[in-house]
Formats: structure tokens, sequence, C-alpha cells
């Protein structure tokens, strides 16, 4: 944690560290708290915007794997999602822009239980943004995106209601159009189902 605390050390040294830190990320939750304990989130958001390419995938790449499960509070959750939004808005890196994605859906399905968090991460995100994700032109971050509105349709009928009630027509007609796609993939129309389901 001090050598990817130091923005003076090596960029070899940082990325091992980074690579470290994700294969530990990966572990035992045990090993997760104590991370999260020295609030490793926010040294990873730091290191994500790192001058070195390898450095942001895998900060970012660890993010996905710490924001999933977390307890967070309320506002460091829309905190978190505000960062992934920047980080995913300033690359056109394919993996960062997915890594972001993937962490973005981890937080919702986390805090998935609360409806309160999860209004105030939409005001955040909006839903015209996730809709324009399912367009994407990456393949992959329009499975994250079904699969986050897939999260936010899980719990209840009010959740149903609530997203119903911001995109309805344009989400149902982007989940037909995939449907009659015949180049659609296996994932993309399994997701799609489960969201028609």
């Amino acid at each position: 944690l001090n050598i990817l605390s130091d923005p003076s050390n090596p960029s070899k040294l940082i990325l091992s560290c980074a690579l470290l830190v994700l294969s530990l990320s990966r572990g035992h939750l045990t090993i997760k708290k104590v991370l999260l304990d020295y609030d490793i989130t926010s040294l990873l958001f730091k290191l994500s915007s790192h001058s070195n390419v390898d450095i942001q995938i895998q900060t970012t790449n660890s993010l996905c794997n710490f924001l999933l499960n977390n307890s967070t509070q309320i506002g460091e959750v829309v905190e978190c999602i505000s960062r992934l939004l920047k980080i995913f808005k300033a690359t056109t890196h394919k993996k960062i822009r997915f890594n972001s994605v993937c962490a973005m859906k981890n937080i919702i399905f986390s805090v998935n239980s609360n409806r309160d968090i999860k209004k105030n991460i939409m005001k955040k995100i909006t839903y015209d943004t996730l809709l324009s994700l399912l367009d994407d032109q990456d393949i992959a971050i329009q499975e994250q995106a079904l699969l986050i509105f897939r999260v936010l349709l899980y719990k209840s009928f009010e959740d149903i209601e609530e997203e119903f009630s911001h995109c309805k027509d344009k989400l149902l007609s982007n989940i037909l159009k995939k449907l009659n796609d015949k180049s659609s993939s296996n994932d993309i129309i399994v997701h799609s189902l489960y969201i028609l389901s």
C-alpha cells in the first residue's frame, strides 16, 4: 500500500503491486476486508488515472472485485458511481471501459435490497446513459448494461414500476431489437430474456 500510495515510484513497481492487489481482491473475504479497512478503493481510484495504461487496467479490475458485496455507506456508493462514470467517459480503452461498467453493476448488485440507494445511484447514472450502453459498440458493455437492468428489476414489483416509469418503452424496444437481430450473441439473448421474464 505504501508503494501504491507514492506516485514517484517506478511504474513497473506500482504495476507489480497493483497485480498483487488484484490477486488479493479475488481472495478470501477476510483479506478483502483488511484491504477495505485501509481504504483500498480510494487508492485504486487515484491509480485509475495513472499515466500507465496497464496500471489503469489492473486497478479498475480490482475495483470490480472490491465493490462487489461491499458494505459501503450510501454517500460513498454514489461517489463511487460518479468516479466510475468519469473513468468510463475519459477513455476509449476497451478493458478500462468494461471494468468501469462492471464495477457499477457490482455496486448496484451489492445495494440491491435498498431501494433508496438504487434511486440515488440512478439519479447519478441516469436511465438515458444506461440505455445508451445497450447500443455501445462493445458487446461486452451491452451485456453489462443488460445485467444492470436485470439487477434493477430483480427484487420487487416496486422495482419494476420504478424502472418502467423512467424507460419502459425504450428498454422494451431495445430488448425486442436485440431478440430479433440474428447476429445477437447468446449472452445478449439470454440477458434480454431474463429482463422480459
